[in-house]
């Protein structure tokens, strides 16, 4: 049901409970595609983290997360991230999200070296992709545990901010890096 819905309802709210007309971005060729896929390959803003080293700082500062990755929660999807080191990492922290090892090898999110950590990305699409049709939908099965739980967080921080939709929350991941 909630995938039927919510090309329907995103971005004005998680439940079309108002008959609202369907936003021109949930009928967007990216929002099919997400529908439309088992896993979901999230191509953040940034790849290699910025140093900030002209302001003195010498560690990797952390990359930050957009609408990107916040779409394959709301779509209930699974996800590879490709984007800086320590990311999955951040959203588990920082945000109380799941991610999906061991059923997904997301060694390659504390991998900086940014070629090393393409090459494990690509081989862990190649494996995933390599696997037979059974065992793929038993990983799928074995995700959607955590899909559910990382909608429901989702909408927990909906209410703990107090918005009134799925949009508000994604408002201020959108452009987030250069609004601040």
């Amino acid at each position: 049901k909630f995938l039927k819905d919510l090309p329907y309802s995103l971005p004005g709210s998680l439940e079309n409970t108002h008959n609202k007309p369907v936003s021109p971005v949930a009928q967007s060729p990216v929002a099919q595609s997400i529908v439309n896929s088992d896993i979901n390959i999230v191509i953040e803003t940034l790849y290699v983290p910025p140093t900030y080293e002209h302001l003195g700082y010498q560690d990797l500062c952390p990359g930050f997360t957009t609408e990107k990755f916040f779409k394959a929660l709301f779509y209930k999807k699974p996800f590879i991230a490709v984007t800086t080191p320590y990311f999955l990492q951040q959203v588990r922290t920082g945000y109380g999200f799941k991610t999906f090892s061991p059923l997904i090898d997301e060694s390659y999110d504390t991998i900086e070296d940014p070629k090393m950590r393409m090459e494990a990305i690509v081989a862990e699409i190649t494996r995933l992709n390599n696997l037979t049709q059974k065992e793929f939908q038993s990983l799928l099965k074995q995700c959607k545990s955590i899909c559910d739980y990382n909608f429901t967080r989702c909408e927990e921080i909906i209410q703990e901010k107090n918005l009134n939709s799925a949009s508000d929350f994604l408002k201020p991941y959108v452009n987030s890096y250069y609004l601040t």
